[in-house]
């Protein structure tokens, strides 16, 4: 899916994609033939792809090796493997790092993050807290962003929403235009319906995970946040298409609630609205009794 962004002196074409395990290869050739581009992820997306190799199958796929995710390992090559040079012998389209997390105030991560050795030509990628994008972004990531010339592939982490901060959505939108400077390949993976928004405003790609783990790098939650968790599982949350976003079904249900007792209110008033009209002389008599 791809949408064209029309600014004064800018046009860029953006594709909005899917986002997955891969441990289902089926689902990703299904998903691949309705949305037309996936991205698959980690060990199990590897070897996804290595089966679609196999069977002469594979287009319109890439891989996010999703490094990031394993904290314990110094942010190298996970589990040992060289992922670079694994996308290069499939062939595939795009390669990207191994990635970079980036916690919330480490400022000695982000630079590592953008000072980490990638192949010419390959997409580094950056898993950045949600905080790094409150208040309209970081002065010291737009920093980072504009001193690298390599394309850039954008992660968000949070334990819940990683644009729920103030000002995130402003902050994720002044990181797209520093990424995006001199036609440079911007991608945001593992998100949701705002994938549609970034390529739309010029992002390269946008993939929406297909999850609700790969909808964002979820971080370990403490014991408050847990609790949380908990909560926030109790209650079903329902994907409103008009608003490009997931809502409460409880706040929907008390929506409906609402409408419904509204209309029953506009009906009692119009019932007894009606019923007066139909006897003409009640209202004479009353002022007449009232004159009396």
């Amino acid at each position: 899916m791809t949408g064209t962004d029309v600014r004064p002196g800018v046009t860029r074409v953006g594709t909005v994609g899917a986002y997955t395990t891969g441990s289902d290869l089926e689902l990703v050739r299904h998903v691949r033939g309705i949305v037309g581009r996936v991205t698959v992820c980690g060990k199990p997306g590897l070897r996804a792809l290595a089966s679609l190799a196999k069977a002469d199958d594979l287009y319109s796929v890439d891989l996010d090796p999703a490094g990031y995710l394993d904290r314990s390992s110094g942010q190298g090559e996970l589990f040992g493997i060289a992922w670079e040079a694994e996308q290069r012998r499939l062939g595939l389209p795009v390669v990207r790092s191994a990635g970079a997390f980036v916690d919330k105030a480490d400022h000695s991560s982000l630079t590592r993050a953008f000072s980490l050795a990638v192949g010419p030509g390959s997409v580094r990628v950056v898993s950045l807290h949600g905080r790094w994008l409150e208040r309209g972004c970081s002065r010291d990531l737009l920093h980072c962003v504009r001193g690298c010339d390599d394309p850039l592939a954008f992660v968000l982490a949070e334990q819940f929403d990683p644009l729920a901060h103030p000002g995130s959505i402003d902050g994720l939108c002044a990181l797209l235009d520093a990424a995006r400077a001199g036609g440079r390949r911007v991608e945001l993976l593992r998100t949701d319906a705002t994938a549609i928004a970034f390529a739309a405003l010029g992002g390269s790609l946008g993939a929406v995970g297909l999850s609700t783990t790969t909808r964002h790098h979820g971080l370990p939650l403490g014991k408050r946040a847990g609790k949380e968790y908990e909560r926030r599982r109790s209650v079903p949350y329902v994907f409103t298409r008009s608003l490009l976003s997931w809502q409460k079904g409880t706040a929907l249900g008390a929506d409906a609630v609402r409408r419904r007792w509204n209309n029953t209110v506009r009906l009692r008033c119009v019932h007894r609205s009606r019923s007066a009209s139909l006897r003409p002389g009640m209202a004479g008599d009353r002022a007449t009794q009232r004159a009396g």
